[in-house]
């Protein structure tokens, strides 16, 4: 009686032990998406900042931005809003 008792619980730390194990491989899987997500993030990120860098420039000097445009900050400010 004892021993099937002993058995019983044996399995019952094996079976424990391999959720564990497929616990630690989705944990690591997660972690390693995570890390491939922050780096397409900081790509995106620096390709955006690369777009808007004239923009940013021009917006510093209204008088330079409206004879690149041909538009005041403000007036292409709203229009890009409408887009």
């Amino acid at each position: 009686m004892l021993q099937k008792e002993i058995d019983y619980l044996k399995e019952k730390l094996r079976t424990k032990k391999t959720e564990v194990n497929q616990l630690i491989d989705l944990v690591k899987n997660l972690q390693l998406q995570d890390e491939i997500y922050q780096s397409q993030l900081k790509q995106f990120v620096h390709t955006s900042e690369k777009i808007s860098f004239p923009y940013k420039c021009l917006k510093k000097n209204p008088k330079q931005f409206f004879h690149t445009i041909g538009l005041s900050v403000e007036d292409f400010n709203y229009l890009f809003s409408c887009v």
